[in-house]
């Protein structure tokens, strides 16, 4: 997924209601860290889509943006796991579908920045950076990290 962050999460629901999805399937998205996918993101870790996905979120290097931070996710699809799972967590479920307002907030700043970069003048250098660290300490707070790091080529 390479599209707007703030439609990775409808996009990967409509391929999975509408039984597109095999089993074991892996999904990648690039850039949800910046401008950004914290919906996306929060399904996947901790929502809706925890039940049914295995997701690492990999940090590396901004293409052509050095000491900029970005994050790419890598999702596997086990819709068994769920099903499996769905008895020992349908207590869960509904709180599972609450999405934090911090959250909200984080995807909102996510299109603002999604806006000002595709207008004239877009975005400097300087303002991405700190963008990014923004939504990272934003994502931490919600227990939403990489699990590693891939370090820059030289």
């Amino acid at each position: 997924m390479d599209q707007g962050g703030s439609r990775f999460w409808q996009d990967l629901e409509t391929l999975r209601k509408q039984d597109l999805l095999l089993p074991g399937c892996v999904i990648i998205a690039d850039n949800v860290l910046k401008p950004g996918a914290p919906l996306f993101l929060w399904q996947l870790c901790k929502g809706a889509g925890s039940r049914e996905f295995t997701t690492e979120i990999i940090s590396l290097e901004e293409f052509a943006m050095a000491g900029v931070e970005d994050w790419m996710s890598v999702a596997t699809y086990h819709p068994e796991a769920a099903g499996a799972r769905s008895t020992s967590r349908s207590a869960e479920a509904p709180e599972a579908s609450k999405v934090p307002k911090e959250v909200l907030d984080l995807e909102w700043e996510a299109h603002l920045v999604r806006t000002m970069a595709s207008s004239p003048g877009s975005v400097p250098f300087e303002a991405w950076a700190a963008f990014s660290e923004r939504m990272k300490s934003g994502m931490k707070a919600l227990g939403i990290e990489p699990a590693r790091s891939m370090e820059p080529r030289e």
